[in-house]
């Protein structure tokens, strides 16, 4: 193994040690002391955060803040991680915003006039918007380390009914059409539940974990298939729907890959739905007007005649 190898290899394996010794090294790497002691010399010199500890069990003690070895990236992987970036940026909270600053700092930092003149090009011909939301979320990286530490909290959350304390159990977080929603086991229903960042008013970390009953899915898991963890009170949807609706709106609700079609313009689509996603789901339908018709069950599509006359009161 040459240098240049050895000591990125020595770098990486101190990362992963709270201490370690120029004997220990020596050994791992098959080479003399005095050669290791120079390696760690030249770490040193690089900036590894560790420091040497004196007495007859001394030897090298890392600091908390890690440092890995450089990178090394091409001129379009340096453009895209930055283009990528900044868009995260549009939100108006992220859980790494300070560490997302610095990243494209660093990353333009050391980057080449030629680059820097190509990002300016493609960003005039770039652009991927994410929707403005005004609404801060104060906690969202509060509930972003409880999910990685698995640790309970107790939140006031702000729904249509007021604010209500809960003590929930996150599983993760996630953006959809520019607000930043979380999963959570909810320990009074015992149901996981999804909840908007910025409706949480107040939030307490428990750092003594609760013990769900169920087995906790990941949050991707979860958003996908999120019926599946409701197994009772399940409505089945049947719908016809055409293709003009498919262009109006992408709906998050209904799942257009799964239209069977009976003809070259309309098609029968059939979901579950949570029964209390019922009236979410009818406010939403308003959106195709008559470029979808509810078949069954009936119950829903008297949920839908009643918040259309709610609608048409109004305005009489």
């Amino acid at each position: 193994m040459n240098k240049a190898n050895r000591l990125l290899e020595i770098w990486l394996y101190i990362t992963e040690r709270k201490n370690f010794t120029n004997r220990e090294l020596a050994e791992k790497f098959n080479v003399s002391s005095r050669t290791i002691q120079r390696d760690i010399d030249e770490l040193s010199l690089l900036g590894v955060p560790f420091y040497s500890v004196l007495g007859k069990n001394g030897g090298y003690q890392m600091m908390n803040q890690k440092l890995l070895p450089p990178i090394s990236f091409t001129e379009e992987e340096i453009i895209s991680l930055i283009i990528i970036y900044k868009q995260l940026l549009q939100y108006e909270d992220t859980p790494f915003t300070f560490e997302i600053e610095g990243v494209i700092k660093k990353l333009l930092n050391q980057s080449t006039k030629s680059l820097k003149t190509k990002l300016e090009v493609i960003e005039k011909h770039l652009y991927v918007e994410i929707p403005k939301r005004n609404e801060k979320a104060p906690f969202l990286k509060d509930i972003f380390q409880a999910s990685l530490n698995q640790n309970s909290l107790k939140i006031d959350y702000e729904s249509v009914n007021g604010i209500n304390s809960k003590t929930i159990f996150p599983i993760g977080i996630y953006s959809s059409n520019g607000f930043w929603y979380f999963c959570a086991f909810e320990e009074l229903s015992n149901l996981i539940k999804v909840y908007r960042a910025d409706r949480v008013k107040m939030l307490e970390i428990n750092h003594n974990s609760i013990s769900p009953e169920l087995s906790l899915p990941s949050v991707k898991e979860f958003v996908n298939n999120h019926n599946k963890f409701y197994s009772i009170n399940l409505i089945t949807v049947k719908m016809k729907i055409n293709k003009k609706s498919i262009r109006i709106h992408n709906s998050a609700i209904l799942d257009f890959d799964k239209i069977n079609w009976v003809d070259s313009f309309w098609g029968e689509l059939e979901f579950k739905i949570p029964n209390r996603d019922i009236p979410f789901l009818v406010s939403h339908l308003t959106i195709y007007g008559n470029n979808i018709k509810i078949i069954s069950p009936q119950y829903v599509i008297k949920e839908l005649i009643n918040h259309l006359e709610s609608i048409k009161v109004i305005y009489i």
